[in-house]
């Protein structure tokens, strides 16, 4: 329940119980729509310049993206 608890903090599933199912329900289809715009811009080939220097990766490690 913690782990689950804690995920759900996160944002990354829902977690509620049966009583409450057409709020998680709502709330799955949310995270639904936003799943679907995964994977996040500053991963895979967004990561993959050259150019970049230190201030720049620098940012993208800290999640300050443009």
């Amino acid at each position: 329940v913690e782990l689950a608890e804690a995920l759900a903090e996160q944002e990354y599933v829902v977690h509620g119980k049966l009583e409450i199912l057409p709020t998680a329900l709502s709330a799955s289809e949310k995270l639904r729509v936003r799943h679907r715009q995964w994977p996040p811009v500053n991963s895979g080939k967004h990561r993959q310049q050259s150019d970049k220097g230190l201030k720049d990766v620098m940012d993208e490690e800290m999640g300050f993206l443009d």
